[in-house]
């Protein structure tokens, strides 16, 4: 069974999101994952990798407070990225701005932002 498990691949990151239309906004536009390969109103993907989504999951209005609901912290994500001032200005022109300091770990530099709902994502460099 081991060896069946490596041979999987990863599908999928599920956000749970209280504005499925803002979160879309904010991952198609300003992460510019491009336009989604599944879109509706409560659930939509976008392609990572080529066997790998991001996916939005809208969180029902009655469980917006519930002990299910996203929580600051909950979710992160890491994306590699050639130039990183250059997408720190990119997300700087939507007003996007690191949280904390600037880091490196294992030769690579990681920068730390919030999505619209507190969602940590990190942006890292290739290794120096």
């Amino acid at each position: 069974m081991a060896d069946t498990l490596k041979q999987e691949t990863l599908y999928g990151i599920i956000i749970r999101a209280r504005n499925v239309e803002k979160m879309r906004s904010f991952y198609r536009d300003v992460i510019d994952l491009g336009p989604p390969v599944v879109d509706s109103n409560y659930w939509v993907e976008f392609k990572i990798s080529s066997e790998t989504n991001l996916i939005l999951e809208q969180i029902e209005a009655d469980d917006q407070n519930s002990a299910d609901a996203p929580k600051r912290g909950a979710t992160s994500w890491v994306r590699r990225v050639d130039d990183v001032d250059a997408f720190i200005a990119k997300l700087g022109e939507s007003k996007i701005e690191p949280v904390g300091e600037e880091r490196e770990r294992f030769g690579r530099r990681v920068v730390t932002f919030l999505d619209p709902e507190g969602n940590a994502f990190h942006i890292i460099s290739e290794k120096t």
